[in-house]
């Protein structure tokens, strides 16, 4: 059987101990046949939940289960394998923490999934007699648009792309597609 060993990105700690109480204390470990009273076992039981080794992870099949169940919301009532195969890939999507922490955003969430149908008829109109009338009429919100390439030059988009000079959307324009 194969173990996967985990390194971590940081440096390792300088030891606290020295290499020869190290060896005695990982001879010590081989003979122990851990702890004798109840009293110490109850205490060595919860030993991985008070060093956080310890977590609830669901198992491969609950996974596949969730992930299957959310693209199927996600695609409606589609049988196309390309839209199915695209809402797996969103039902699976994951997140960086790190990035989203460094840059200080905040993640907020709402499902109407367990709303009945006449819910969701009654919040799409609230939406439509409350928040639609606040949007600006004369100037609709659209992409702040940088820059317009022909798709022949799209090595100079792409230049313009990676020199981050650009504020906006860098658009490639394809001739017969409109």
């Amino acid at each position: 059987m194969k173990t996967l060993k985990m390194r971590s990105r940081l440096p390792r700690p300088e030891p606290m101990t020295s290499e020869q109480q190290r060896a005695s204390n990982r001879l010590n470990a081989a003979k122990s046949s851990g702890p004798r009273s109840s009293a110490g076992r109850r205490r060595a039981s919860g030993n991985s939940y008070r060093h956080g080794l310890a977590a609830s992870l669901p198992s491969i099949g609950e996974q596949t289960q969730r992930v299957e169940e959310l693209a199927c919301e996600i695609a409606g009532d589609t049988a196309n394998p390309v839209v199915l195969q695209h809402a797996r890939a969103a039902a699976q999507a994951e997140l960086d923490l790190g990035l989203l922490l460094s840059r200080r955003a905040t993640i907020l969430g709402s499902s109407l999934r367990a709303r009945t149908a006449e819910q969701k008829a009654a919040i799409a109109q609230e939406l439509r007699d409350r928040i639609w009338p606040l949007l600006p009429k004369r100037d609709p919100i659209a992409p702040l648009v940088d820059s317009v390439y022909p798709f022949e030059q799209a090595a100079q988009a792409h230049e313009r792309l990676e020199s981050s000079a650009h504020i906006g959307k860098i658009v490639l324009v394809v001739d017969g597609l409109t």
